[in-house]
């Protein structure tokens, strides 16, 4: 979206601009969008939010004949918002939004991909410190990785919280800097995926590992993101192989208006485990805005590891910017 001076969206008297990622997913840096400062305005809020990491592959027949672990969740990212003077902040900015972290599949190594940083910029193409209002962290958010035996695959790390080295205009105003969460791993065979519960202070979770499985013993479902005050559980998906559901994002109304009170996204769940062959384990959720995908579960599928026969790990979340003119 370009957010063009007087025919901004309007919450409580502020000027809202809301920029999402733009299809280049491939070229992070590619990605700039103009924003242009509203007449008259006084004070400028800015909050950047990176991108989740995607969750990686579950464990299947080709690299272990019986004990299968699940897929590693994707971290979600960190974020960072700043209220300046609108006199400190230049008649037009650019920014760059962070496309997801994706999650594994077909011809990517079976590990998901990391997240990546957001960066609003008073010049475009530029990213060092010098030219930057903010930045969303200091690192990207991790991605899961693959399970290829009967250990769960592991989450690489969260998105690293803000600093004020990062980002000249973060000198300029009042800012806050919010890390993001680790997902958790894949289960290890024969267990469950730990369940990924809300970390205070956070506004984005991580995502949960995908389900194990054993040959001829059972298999476990996947993780789940448990309930906190107004979300509700997200489901891992059941043991033979079911899905994991995606998470919730509380920023936009039923009328696709921003909530004017209340932010807050979760990962998705892990994929269930379905150890028969050539049966797959469960396609993993994706996760809110900034939030990490879940793990994919464990599953037969050997000699089969083509298209849908993957048990593909959930995307993480695409970064968001908001800017609010009062």
């Amino acid at each position: 979206m370009r957010g063009d001076s007087d025919y901004l969206t309007e919450v409580n008297g502020g000027k809202v601009s809301v920029f999402f990622t733009a299809p280049h997913y491939n070229v992070p840096t590619a990605q700039w969008q103009t924003w242009r400062r509203p007449r008259n305005a006084s004070m400028i809020y800015i909050f950047a939010l990176g991108s989740g990491g995607g969750g990686g592959h579950g464990c299947e027949e080709i690299d272990s004949a019986v004990n299968r672990g699940g897929g590693g969740a994707g971290g979600s990212a960190a974020s960072c918002s700043l209220l300046i003077p609108a006199a400190r902040v230049p008649d037009v900015l650019y920014v760059n939004v962070a496309p997801p972290g994706i999650g594994a599949g077909p011809g990517d190594g079976h590990n998901g991909t990391p997240g990546f940083l957001t960066y609003v910029s008073v010049e475009r193409n530029q990213t060092a410190a010098a030219y930057l209002m903010l930045r969303s962290g200091a690192v990207a958010a991790g991605a899961g990785l693959i399970s290829n035996s009967s250990a769960g695959g592991l989450c690489v790390n969260a998105g690293g919280i803000a600093t004020a080295t990062g980002a000249m205009g973060m000198g300029q105003g009042h800012w806050r800097a919010i890390a993001g969460q680790e997902g958790t791993s894949g289960a290890d065979a024969g267990a469950s995926p730990l369940n990924v519960d809300y970390a205070p202070g956070t506004i984005c979770t991580g995502g949960a590992g995908g389900g194990s499985a054993v040959v001829g013993t059972g298999d476990t479902a996947g993780g789940d993101i448990n309930a906190f005050g107004r979300y509700p559980k997200v489901q891992g998906g059941a043991v033979l192989g079911g899905a994991g559901n995606s998470g919730f994002n509380l920023l936009f109304d039923a009328r696709g208006q921003l909530n004017n009170d209340y932010f807050m996204t979760t990962g998705g769940a892990g994929g269930g485990g379905w150890g028969a062959s050539p049966d797959k384990g469960g396609d993993a959720g994706d996760g809110g805005y900034g939030s990490g995908g879940g793990g994919g579960g464990a599953g037969g599928t050997s000699g089969l590891d083509l298209g849908n026969f993957f048990q593909h790990g959930g995307w993480g979340g695409s970064g968001l910017v908001i800017i609010v003119a009062r």
